[in-house]
């Protein structure tokens, strides 16, 4: 049955603050009925609320409110900058969004906002020349002319789609989707407070199964494709930037239902089975914004999204968060691909090999 996920959805939207409360000052005048929604991964937001207690005095995602707006404090996010993550609703459509507010970003105004809100909001140009040669030759000649109006291109079920990107009182704003229920896929796969340092090297670890790992990798490659197609580049293929929603007629995993409603926690995401559920990529377009003055060629961003990817598969394989950056040691790295190499299909493996070496491309 579905109704006990409905119903924590419903609860979740309805969640807000006291309207007296401090941290509407830092939410602009045109959204309302906030609640924040910062979690221990901060910045990463668009999270569910895991305490159940009160209005507005319950702390958000992460139970110990370290991203609320306590007095001038906020938290760093992953993306470097001070932020605070709120659900809002709009007062111009009444839709509940997720409101992200990154402070004191240098180099940043008014008119980035409206470039990376355009871009990545507004119907693409596709040239003529380009869809001839992705149709057969008979259909060729009926090829519409290509437009510059018309209704947003970029539309996927895998992406947490940017509404609005804009600059207000010294602070940037990115409006996105807002999703209940949702966690961050590193949330998903390691817990709350569960280590990542090798966790193919723990008693009892037992890795995904191949059919979940490849059904992880569809999802997000579907996504990364349709973003590619419209000239842009995701830039937030992390674990902490991706989102795990409920997929509406999914099974619920039954011991797990009955377990959370005997700890009196409700239904949640973690009932869901781990094929069944929607992967989104979160956070789109933040870091076009936040770092709009050191912009690289385009082509460069699209083959990082194709390594990043392959990290993530490496990751998920393997138990252990796999970066570049960093913390990651080369004997690390070696181990989780030996772990991969050891525990799943050559095929899996040599495909995530070539996307973490995918080259760079050659400039003259």
């Amino acid at each position: 049955t579905l109704w006990p996920i409905y119903r924590s959805m419903a609860f979740e939207c309805a969640r807000e603050m006291d309207s007296n409360d401090e941290r509407y000052k830092a939410i602009p005048s045109a959204f309302s009925n906030a609640m924040p929604l910062d979690d221990h991964d901060a910045g990463n937001g668009n999270t569910r609320n895991r305490n159940r207690k009160g209005k507005g005095k319950g702390m958000a995602a992460g139970g110990n409110n370290r991203n609320g707006m306590d007095g001038n404090n906020a938290t760093r996010s992953s993306f470097g900058y001070h932020t605070s993550i709120f659900k809002v609703t709009s007062k111009e459509d009444g839709h509940l969004y997720c409101l992200r507010r990154y402070d004191n970003v240098k180099g940043t105004n008014q008119k980035i906002a409206m470039t990376v809100e355009g871009s990545w909001t507004r119907a693409m140009v596709y040239n003529r020349k380009t869809q001839s040669q992705l149709q057969p030759q008979s259909q060729q000649q009926s090829l519409p002319p290509p437009t510059t109006t018309g209704k947003r291109v970029l539309q996927h079920p895998g992406i947490v789609r940017l509404v609005k990107c804009f600059y207000q009182n010294r602070a940037v704003f990115f409006v996105h989707d807002y999703h209940p229920l949702s966690m961050t896929l590193r949330e998903y796969l390691y817990g709350l407070h569960g280590g990542m340092n090798m966790n193919m090297a723990r008693e009892g670890f037992r890795p995904l199964e191949e059919v979940t790992v490849w059904g992880y990798f569809t999802q997000l490659v579907s996504a990364i494709r349709s973003v590619h197609r419209g000239n842009l580049a995701c830039r937030t293929l992390q674990l902490n930037h991706i989102l795990v929603t409920p997929d509406v007629g999914s099974g619920i995993d039954e011991d797990a239902m009955h377990q959370g409603h005997h700890m009196n926690m409700g239904m949640g995401i973690s009932m869901i089975r781990s094929n069944r559920v929607r992967l989104r990529i979160n956070c789109i377009g933040v870091v076009d914004a936040l770092e709009f003055e050191s912009r690289r060629p385009m082509e460069d961003l699209k083959i990082e999204d194709m390594r990043c990817l392959g990290r993530i598969i490496l990751s998920l394989c393997t138990g252990t968060e796999v970066s570049m950056g960093v913390g990651m040691s080369d004997e690390t790295l070696h181990r989780c691909e030996a772990f991969m190499r050891q525990n799943y299909s050559q095929e899996l493996y040599n495909i995530t090999m070539a996307l973490m070496a995918t080259p760079r491309p050659s400039r003259m």
